[in-house]
């Protein structure tokens, strides 16, 4: 027979030889042999074209043992006990998003691709190519029957002797048939041409076999589990392995780019649809994915397009250009240069953007979107704003040079490298798992696009009085690349420049400088660490320099909720332990299950030596370095019990965004702005992550940045405020309503997202691999076992050296709900060691053995947590090292481990966000692979399946955009009065003890309450009235409760509660007095209601 040149989509690959046979020298080549084992065990045939299945019992068939690409005969009838099983699956029963029609989706019989012809085009060739099973005699004297595979014939080769069937392309509604073979049919639906004449087909793979299902009296084996039908009539009567392609005549590129109108929805959509508009799709799938060629640059069109039943598609990195002769901008080097050198150096990068930017704005007049003049004259509008933001960024970075030659700029500049040029050894020493010394003659340099960014804030963070301090910069850049170390650069040179311009006042430059607020657990523990390091290495240079060893010292405070840290240093009942109660506990046993863990640093950041707890004091907050050679024998600068950090006003807070709830509750709070006149208020604030700061916590954080932005203002110098992001949509407005400030994003994209000067895709590096399953005859539970199960076998079975073998020897598994995660962990343990068995034994192996199973969810406690991620730094063969981490979005964000390799997506999330910042946990040093687990009951996953090549081409653009309303009804109802307790109480003389809320005047918060209003009308001004309105009515609550109670209270604890202004948010009487319900944190914004089952 003729067979099909492109069947199988790399099976045949996986079955010239037996892979794990070969020695694999690559961890390329060792992702490429997992994927190829994969599609075999999914998609089959696993055991060659001419496979033979023994068939034993009922069960052993080939719907049985494949799980996608297989075309079912038409209304196979589904049992009861089928549709109970569709419902209790991982995920929801598809109800929420519409009834889909289970007969179609549960078993399908038809699977087909619709795409755009262009108006010239007159044929197209149409290939098909499956398999079926038909049971004969069996050569195993064991078994009596078995399952043999063979190809089919297109009915048109004997006729032709071509795999190719020519179809007319009619330009009208029609339809047609084309017989494949028996029992399989091609349909061909037509459409009205469009007025360019570009008509749009529908090719379809329809199985006609008919089963009769079997009357109760006749079915004398057990009835099939899923269908009236048995198993064995279905199997007979279905395709497997179906591929089918359309191409154009002679490699004719006769497909067009499916219609998408690129200029809706806004600037914002219309700049995405330019940079990236050389991502085409051609094509949309119905029950499989489609895949095409990749286009010529700059055309519309391309030769062919096949189905494809387990698609994958390689995002490759973002790297510095390697053409544009940038020079190495060493630490060591400007730690030490002076400020003629450093403009010299700097006046390169300068130089050669002007001149790139110049370059592409030529390009601006040629940009072809559509034939239609409009149009394009419509995006190349767009191209010229794009332009002007680079423009603006390049005259911020040469303002940032030239505040070089201010000496105290300059010296801070210089003494911020000296620390960073210690940070990044001491990174490196950690990727290395601590082994030998930390390297500082190494030649460590910034990125192009970090030294780019710190000269873009350099002058705003330099200058109080800067106009750029009205601006929020964005840092984005894919997750992974570096951000990080750019805000710690600029972190270091703000503590380093604090002190040099106070050394000679009464504060010596002390005092909350910057502010860095996270919004997950684990984000913050795994940034403090690392900032941890970077203060550090800022203290020891300050106590190494002359010119500011005097001044304050150097110290960073973690403050975050209860369940992270001690909040109190002595306190022992039911409910809490304070530090004291639990280090001593630590120090005698081990920590206490539920309680929080006090002991934050189980390494020294400086040194990297081990800490335990009898390194840290047992009366005091304290944590030393146990190596009498470290510079923080005597002490650590770091704090980490909320009344210790009131007191001791760190140089850098690190916070959960939610923690800033508590500011109208404690009376210290307000030393971390300086409010008392003591110290200077933040120069800096710094919001990691900004995506997560959306919906409603995004909402109250941003009613609650209203006080934290007015406590941080001093004579309407306001903080420099820098965000950063991998991920994210409406960044103008969401900065807007945040932070009350314009908005610039860097590096600023121009004309194409593979090159925004700073950052091009660099294809010679390794790509992360997405690869997409989508299994509409099997339950998503029988899909998650399969795959993980062949992962893990997979990584074992494959022939290769330990090196290459580690990256993917640890399996992730990330699910959308803590509800999803804990049924699979007992399926892990239980039918995932199972199938490991059956695999084993089908390749006559031995079994890998899965003992335990670990999670990364909000359910493990701090020490818990912490364990599990050092752990993840542990590489094949360790005995200790990870086989499976089932994690929830707490690893979405803060996991930073280079080694992983190898995911498991369970369900599309929610968002786009969160599904690229969750797969960027793996791949950031060896290639990466990320399979997604698509839920058939669920359209969206669908939709996500059936154009998985496109979505993923232009993923960045796919991120959905998120909304903040600070002033809204609900948010100010719950928060509105916080603000302006937060603000009297901190802001205004005698009002900050607890007591003080007596001394209450109304004609004193006149200008609290414009400065309010000013803020609203910036972000809001349709709710000016209504904020207005209810501002007063809690200043004349407030002024009531002062005028009838003898004695009015912050919080009281006593039973007089109407003498307490503010009522925990839980308290179930509130209505009984006059208090307001106040929020401790932002997530629980609604109080827990208890339901009781009788």
């Amino acid at each position: 027979m003729v067979r099909s040149q492109n069947y199988g989509l790399g099976i045949l690959r996986a079955l010239e030889g037996d892979l794990a046979m070969k020695d694999i020298k690559t961890h390329k080549d060792f992702r490429v042999g997992m994927l190829e084992l994969l599609k075999r065990d999914f998609l089959g045939p696993y055991n060659g074209m001419d496979e033979t299945i023994a068939y034993k019992d009922e069960d052993d068939t080939p719907i049985h043992r494949y799980s996608t690409g297989i075309l079912f005969p038409p209304e196979v009838p589904i049992s009861r006990e089928d549709d109970e099983d569709i419902e209790n699956e991982f995920g929801e029963s598809g109800e929420s998003e519409g009834k889909l029609a289970q007969s179609n989706v549960r078993r399908p019989s038809c699977y087909g691709i619709t795409f755009t012809c262009s108006e010239d085009a007159k044929s197209i060739m149409l290939e098909v190519d499956a398999g079926c099973y038909e049971l004969t005699p069996s050569e195993d004297k064991d078994v009596d029957l078995q399952w043999k595979r063979k190809s089919i014939t297109p009915s048109w080769v004997e006729r032709t002797g071509s795999s190719k069937f020519e179809l007319p392309v009619i330009r009208k509604n029609k339809k047609k048939r084309v017989k494949v073979c028996d029992g399989l049919e091609a349909y061909i639906k037509y459409r009205e041409p469009s007025q360019e004449g570009q008509v749009s087909i529908t090719v379809s793979l329809i199985n006609r076999n008919v089963v009769k299902p079997l009357k109760d009296e006749d079915n004398n084996s057990r009835r099939s589990r899923s269908s009236f039908v048995p198993f064995k009539d279905i199997a007979e009567n279905s395709f497997y392995q179906v591929h089918f392609s359309v191409s154009g005549k002679d490699g004719q590129r006769i497909f067009t780019e499916r219609p998408f109108d690129g200029r809706q929805g806004g600037d914002e959509n219309k700049a995405f649809y330019l940079l990236y508009r050389h991502q085409k799709n051609f094509a949309t799938g119905h029950g499989c994915s489609a895949k095409w060629d990749n286009p010529v640059e700059n055309q519309n069109q391309c030769s062919r397009i096949e189905s494809c039943f387990i698609p994958e598609y390689d995002i490759y990195p973002l790297t510095p250009p390697e053409d544009l002769k940038l020079p190495s901008f060493l630490l060591s080097k400007i730690a030490t240069a002076s400020s003629d050198d450093l403009k010299a150096l700097f006046g390169n990068i300068i130089d050669i953007y002007e001149n790139w930017i110049k370059e592409e704005g030529k390009k601006i007049k040629n940009i072809s979107i559509s034939k239609d003049k409009e149009i394009n004259d419509d995006f190349i509008a767009v191209a010229q704003k794009q332009q002007q933001f680079c423009l603006q960024a390049l005259q911020r970075m040469k303002k940032g040079i030239s505040v070089l030659s201010d000496p105290l700029i300059h010296r801070a500049f210089q003494l911020a490298h000296k620390a960073m040029l210690i940070v990044f050894a001491l990174s490196d020493w950690k990727k290395n798992q601590y082994s030998g010394k930390p390297d500082y003659s190494k030649d460590h340099k910034w990125y192009p696009f970090q030294i780019a960014f710190i000269l873009l804030c350099l002058e705003s963070i330099g200058n109080n009085s800067s106009d750029d301090r009205s601006i929020a910069d964005l840092l984005w850049f894919p997750t992974g690349g570096g951000k990080t170390e750019a805000y710690l650069g600029l972190t270091a040179f703000a503590l380093f420049l604090r002190r040099l311009k106070g050394k000679d006042e009464h504060h010596l430059g002390g005092g909350t400088a910057v502010i860095t607020r996270y919004t997950l657990r684990l984000l913050t523990a795994d940034q403090f660490e690392r900032s941890a390091a970077m203060i550090c290495a800022c203290e020891k240079v300050r106590r190494e320099e002359l010119d500011i060893q005097n001044t304050a010292p150097i110290s960073i405070g973690l403050w975050v909720g209860g369940g992270g840290t001690p909040n109190k240093i002595d306190i022992n009942n039911d409910y809490e332990k304070g530090y004291r109660q639990l280090i001593r506990q630590c120090q005698q046993s081990s920590p206490e299950p539920g309680m929080p863990n006090p002991m934050v640093l189980t390494r020294c950041p400086s040194c990297g030596k081990e800490i335990s707890a009898a390194d840290y004091d047992s009366n005091q907050p304290r944590a030393r370095c146990p190596d009498e050679s470290c510079c923080f024998h005597n002490g650590l600068p770091v704090h980490f019990v909320d009344e210790d950090i009131y007191e001791a006003r760190p140089s850098l807070i690190i916070g959960t965004i939610d923690k800033f709830a508590r500011l109208p509750w404690v009376e210290n709070a307000g030393n971390f702005f300086g409010t008392d006149g003591q110290t200077p208020p933040p120069d800096l604030i710094i919001q990691d992550e900004l995506h997560l700061i959306s919906g409603p916590l995004g909402t109250l954080a941003g009613l609650y940045e209203t006080a934290i932005d007015l406590l941080s203002t001093r004579n309407t110098h306001r903080p420099k405020v820098i965000a950063s992001t991998a991920t994210i949509k409406n960044a103008k407005s969401q900065v807007g309503a945040l932070f009350d400030r314009h908005f610039a994003q860097f590096p600023p994209p121009f004309l194409d997202a593979r090159d925004s000067f700073f950052a091009r895709e660099d294809r010679k590096k390794p790509a992360r691999k997405y690869v997409g399953i989508f299994t509409p005859g099997k339950t998503g539970t029988t899909t998650f076992i399969r795959s993980t199960a062949s992962l893990l076998h997979s990584a074992k079975k494959l022939k290769s050296n330990d090196e290459i073998r580690d990256p993917y020897w640890t399996f992730m598994g990330y699910f959308n709900s803590l509800r999803e995660l804990g049924s699979a962990r007992v399926q892990v343990m239980d039918d995932v060691n199972d199938y490991l068995r059956f695999c084993a034994d089908r390749d006559n192996g031995s079994k890998r053995d899965i003992e335990e199973v670990f999670e990364l969810t909000s359910r493990r406690n701090e020490h818990e947590l912490k364990e599990i991620r050092e752990r993840l730094w542990y590489q094949y063969p360790d005995p200790d090292i990870l086989d499976v981490v089932l994690a929830t979005n707490m690893i979405s964000v803060g996991l930073d481990v280079p080694r992983l390799g190898l995911m498991s997506v369970i369900g599309q999330p929610k968002t786009t966000a969160e599904y690229i910042q969750a797969t960027s946990r793996v791949g950031r040093r060896y290639p990466g692979l990320v399979v997604t687990l698509y839920n058939h009951m669920r359209s969206r996953d669908r939709s996500h399946y059936e154009r998985f090549q496109f979505y993923h081409s232009r993923l960045y653009a796919e991120v959905e955009a998120t909304s903040v309303t600070p002033f809204s009804i609900g948010a100010r109802k719950r928060g509105l009065h916080a603000i302006l307790v937060t603000l009297v109480r901190h802001l205004l003389d005698n009002m900050k003890e607890n007591s003080d809320a007596s001394n209450f005047d109304r004609s004193n918060v006149v200008d609290i309450k414009k400065e309010i209003l000013n803020r609203v009308d910036n972000i809001d001004s349709i709710e000016t009235d209504a904020v207005e309105h209810l501002l007063d009515k809690i200043i004349d609550t407030w002024d009531d409760m002062k005028t009838n109670e003898p004695k009015v209270y912050y919080y009281y604890t006593g039973k007089e509660k109407n003498r307490s202004l503010l009522l925990q948010f839980e308290e179930k009487d509130a209505e009984l007095y006059r208090g307001f319900r106040t929020l401790n944190n932002l997530r629980n914004v609604d109080a827990t209601v208890n339901l009781y089952l009788e």
